[in-house]
């Protein structure tokens, strides 16, 4: 954990932010140069150069918003900050040893005395939320897509906020979701005798997206977070394809058959 005394006070006391106690862990496991090159950015007009602006700007949002502040000082240094709300929750200097504490003494220094060049930008996260269009009108269905978009959705906000040591239990838990709605839906084409020819389609392309779901926890075993935020947002748009596409036979099959009283 980040320490309480020293650097971090004066910047807690003269920035009014705090700091994730899994900031050490974000930060050295989580680059923010490669993060950000995947995120959607809007640019914030704002007051002032120097880090004691942080502040201000991160008042201003809202409980579940983040922001990327990109900090270059008058020596070279690069420092890159996501908060949320007001709490930091990874930093990256670029021109310094990378080591965490570090980060947060030059921080520090920065708020109280360091001019230069501060950018804010209001990060937009590549979630993939589950909607009410995606329904397809069977309860059954339609309850499991959500679950296991719910929990992927669980990932992308593990990794914004820093919590790393989290991410691989979330993982698994969105691999569990996917593998029990195979499940759901194999066992709804045996129970109304869906084509056999048509199953044996919809299994395989099951076992490819298995297959690349367990990639995804190899990823996060590997601990190659960053690497796993555009994996998954990937893996999800195809998924989303798919469903919306080669689901609908099955789907309309499912209607004339049982509707929305469907079960397993």
């Amino acid at each position: 954990m980040i320490p309480e005394a020293g650097a971090t006070d004066s910047l807690s006391n003269d920035c009014g932010v705090s700091f994730s106690p899994m900031l050490r862990d974000a930060s050295q496991k989580i680059s923010l140069s490669r993060l950000r090159d995947l995120l959607e950015l809007e640019r914030l007009e704002h007051l002032g150069q120097t880090l004691r602006d942080l502040a201000r700007e991160v008042s201003k949002a809202r409980e579940e918003d983040y922001l990327l502040l990109d900090y270059r000082n008058e020596k070279g240094v690069n420092c890159l900050i996501l908060a949320k709300a007001s709490t930091i929750v990874n930093v990256e200097c670029l021109g310094v040893e990378k080591n965490a504490d570090k980060y947060v003494e030059l921080l520090a220094h920065a708020c109280i005395e360091g001019r230069g060049e501060l950018r804010v930008y209001r990060v937009k996260p590549i979630f993939i939320e589950w909607l009410k269009k995606y329904e397809v009108g069977i309860p059954v269905l339609d309850k499991a897509h959500e679950k296991m978009f719910t929990e992927f959705q669980k990932v992308f906000t593990a990794i914004l906020d820093g919590r790393v040591d989290q991410v691989p239990g979330l993982i698994k838990a969105a691999y569990e979701s996917i593998l029990e709605h195979f499940r759901v839906e194999e066992q709804l084409m045996t129970k109304y005798n869906y084509p056999r020819a048509k199953r044996r389609e919809h299994e395989e392309s099951h076992a490819e997206f298995e297959n690349i779901v367990k990639r995804l926890v190899q990823t996060v075993d590997e601990g190659r977070f960053v690497d796993l935020y555009i994996q998954q947002y990937q893996f999800l748009l195809t998924y989303l394809d798919y469903m919306l596409r080669e689901d609908k036979e099955f789907t309309s099959f499912l209607l004339e058959k049982c509707g929305v009283y469907c079960t397993v």
